[in-house]
């Protein structure tokens, strides 16, 4: 079970750097982030969300924030598979959220957006 999320205590974000940046570049998928060692996994990216959880309900959304970049890209990575779909919408949804607490309206949507298809479909899937 590996994560691609960096430890929140140890980024910098420079004071001139808008601190969303790199959310959004994980979000419109305009940057690649590192490389990472093995592909996300469905686990990984529920694992990233449950230690972004504390903080996210805390309402310590600096904290959080640090989280999200490295749990979008790895959700958005996710394929299309049964566990992928509901790992991906959770994540997204999250973020989404996060976003729109934090005043980040459009990339909230957007975030809102992605999550949506992934829960359609889930809902509509035939039982197994």
């Amino acid at each position: 079970m590996r994560t691609h999320t960096p430890d929140p205590d140890l980024i910098l974000v420079p004071e001139s750097a808008e601190p969303w940046e790199d959310v959004r570049d994980a979000l419109y998928r305009r940057t690649p982030g590192p490389e990472p060692d093995e592909p996300a996994t469905p686990e990984g990216v529920l694992a990233a969300l449950a230690d972004m959880t504390p903080a996210w309900r805390a309402a310590e959304y600096s904290r959080a924030r640090t989280a999200l970049p490295g749990l979008v890209r790895d959700a958005l990575s996710l394929d299309g598979r049964h566990d992928d779909r509901a790992a991906k919408s959770k994540a997204l949804s999250a973020a989404s959220w996060l976003l729109n607490m934090t005043r980040q309206f459009d990339d909230a949507w957007t975030a809102a957006r992605l999550a949506l298809p992934t829960r359609i479909c889930h809902s509509f899937s035939p039982p197994t």
